[in-house]
């Protein structure tokens, strides 16, 4: 996925999980490069619904996931 489609995805999935009450988020983006990664981290940096996030545990997909605590 390119950046900018990653950068609309993650909106409306925080939309989606808002409008059904959820707490939590994971977003899969996988390994690879780490760009798309960190193109993830520095869009949910600063998002007014997003109180933090982190790597997803390893079990969970590690650093391959970001698990996002949303504000609601």
């Amino acid at each position: 996925m390119r950046v900018e489609a990653a950068a609309e995805a993650i909106e409306e999935s925080i939309d989606r999980a808002l409008f059904e009450g959820r707490k939590y988020l994971h977003l899969i983006h996988g390994r690879g490069t780490g760009a798309l990664r960190s193109a993830v981290r520095r869009h949910l940096n600063g998002h007014p619904l997003v109180n933090k996030f982190a790597d997803a545990t390893p079990h969970e997909g590690g650093s391959g996931t970001t698990v996002v605590d949303l504000r609601g």
